[in-house]
This record gives C-alpha cells, sequence and structure tokens, in this order.
C-alpha cells in the first residue's frame, strides 16, 4: 500500500497549507480517494455566490471534479459523499445540483446541519470518497502532471494569492510508502 497525501496543481491550494485536498490510498487494482471538505471559494479564496445554494453546490463540485480527475477518477467513481448545510431547508436546491451530476443510482450519502462553517457565508461543505479503478483509462499515478483541459473548473493562475504550490516529500508510515506535501 502507499499513501499520498496531494494538493493538485489544477486545484487552488487549501487555506494556509492546514490540509492535503486529497488522501490517495494506492491498493491492488486502483486507489481509494479520500478529498477533504469542500466550500464554494473562488480563485481569490472567496465565498462564491453568497446566500445561493445552487450556485455554491455547482462550484464546490467543480472543483470535486477537479481533484478527482487529477487522480484518474470522476464522478462516477464517488462511493459516499458527506454533506454539512447551515440550513437544511435548503436541501431541495442542493439535491437539484446533485442529481445532475449523480443520474443514476447515486452513491451512498450523510447529511448533517451544522452550525456555521469556516468562511461566513459559505452555506455547506462536501466531502467525497471515490475509487479509482486501473483498466478504465485511469492510469493516472499521484504526482504526475495533469493537463487543466481534463480538469472540472478552472486551473489556479501561477503568482495567484492561493497559487501555494507544494512538492511531494517521500517518507514511510510504519511499512509502507508515504508522500507528504511540502510547504
Amino acid at each position: 500500500m502507499k499513501l499520498t497525501l496531494d494538493n493538485p496543481v489544477t486545484v487552488a491550494a487549501p487555506f494556509g497549507d492546514r490540509f492535503a485536498h486529497v488522501a490517495r490510498l494506492d491498493v491492488g487494482g486502483g486507489a481509494l480517494l479520500v478529498l477533504s471538505g469542500q466550500i464554494s471559494v473562488d480563485d481569490r479564496g472567496e465565498v462564491y455566490a453568497p446566500g445561493d445554494i445552487a450556485a455554491q453546490t455547482e462550484r464546490i463540485f467543480e472543483i470535486v471534479g477537479g481533484l478527482l480527475a487529477a487522480h484518474g477518477a470522476g464522478f462516477g467513481d464517488v462511493l459516499h459523499i458527506r454533506t454539512f448545510m447551515t440550513d437544511l431547508d435548503d436541501l431541495p436546491g442542493y439535491g437539484a445540483a446533485r442529481r445532475r451530476l449523480f443520474p443514476g443510482t447515486p452513491p451512498a450519502s450523510t447529511t448533517v446541519e451544522v452550525s456555521r462553517l469556516f468562511l461566513a457565508g459559505a452555506l455547506l461543505e462536501v466531502e467525497v470518497t471515490a475509487a479509482a479503478l486501473r483498466g478504465r483509462g485511469q492510469e493516472h499515478s499521484a504526482g504526475e502532471g495533469v493537463d487543466a483541459a481534463q480538469c472540472v473548473g478552472e486551473p489556479v493562475v501561477p503568482g495567484h494569492p492561493l497559487d501555494q504550490r507544494r512538492g511531494l516529500v517521500d517518507g514511510d508510515a510504519g511499512g509502507g510508502d508515504v508522500q507528504r506535501l511540502r510547504s
């Protein structure tokens, strides 16, 4: 098994370098991808579409799509979605936007209401777990370059305040390979 903690260059870096966007565990014929919670932010790190649940949902899934694509996966590979909402009365707007991405049988899901999120104005935060299986045109391994055109959403502009790209540092975590991001 090999664990990689990654911040793909095609998606804005996390706030203040506090976490990795993706924890990738390579096992057997594929990889388990655990994505950090994503909120609706623009490339400047400001809340996108304050007060608009549908627009925030669309933006979050653009970001999620970019993270998945950077690891050779897509929405069809999503196993579980965990959603934190500041108001469950917004569930119909969230659900409508989400159903467009998962038109067939949807993945497993958990949705809870919380009192607030990391940034004021954010209405929801979404965590995703996916399985990237090899042999279906998904041979990409973490750390390889990905053409931004393959990802949903907009790539980070070099020199932009959120462009805090980092290199990988190899290490060991008790019997397995680990790659951690260097700040």
